[in-house]
């Protein structure tokens, strides 16, 4: 039995950009998760967290359809992330029946990044593409994707959190 965790309980992590559920959907009518390029080592409890949560609040209708997880290795460091974040989907996918994701891996532009993230790549229980930032668009349309990944989907992560920190009580008006 898995505690259900309320933005609340991991507003810290949510916070940090970890990982962004924009709302937007790949070729395939499936939701998209993106993990941003991050300098420094992803705490593997919070990338499970973040992905449990993130699995919670998606529409019944989105999450049958699946995942497509976009990680963007074009970061300094950021191919330190890849291993850690494929095993905490691979656990979310040991713990959660017939959930369907593909990860699309954007590989770094520099020879030697390249290298050492082929070298990342392991055996998984879902698709894995390792793909350039351009090739991107044969799996999701421009405009389904966020500004940091050459689309035009309107995302600010602010305003997200917003919304799932703000207690609903807030938006009615009291009585005088």
């Amino acid at each position: 039995l898995q505690v259900v965790l309320k933005a609340e309980d991991i507003a810290h992590v949510l916070r940090d950009c970890i990982a962004l559920l924009p709302g937007s959907r790949d070729r395939n009518g499936r939701a998209i998760i993106i993990f941003p390029p991050k300098e420094q080592q992803l705490n593997p409890d919070n990338i499970r967290n973040i992905l449990r949560y993130l699995h919670t609040v998606t529409a019944d209708e989105a999450r049958d359809l699946g995942f497509t997880v976009i990680i963007d290795m074009r970061g300094k460091h950021a191919y330190n992330n890849v291993r850690p974040i494929l095993k905490a989907i691979n656990h979310l996918c040991e713990t959660t029946n017939g959930l369907n994701i593909m990860i699309l891996i954007i590989k770094p532009d520099t020879f030697w990044e390249k290298q050492k993230a082929n070298m990342l790549l392991g055996s998984w229980s879902f698709e894995v593409h390792m793909i350039s930032i351009d090739a991107l668009a044969k799996f999701v349309d421009s405009n389904q994707l966020i500004r940091d990944l050459g689309g035009s989907f309107p995302y600010d992560h602010d305003d997200w959190l917003d919304t799932r920190l703000v207690p609903i009580t807030s938006y009615f008006i009291s009585p005088l």
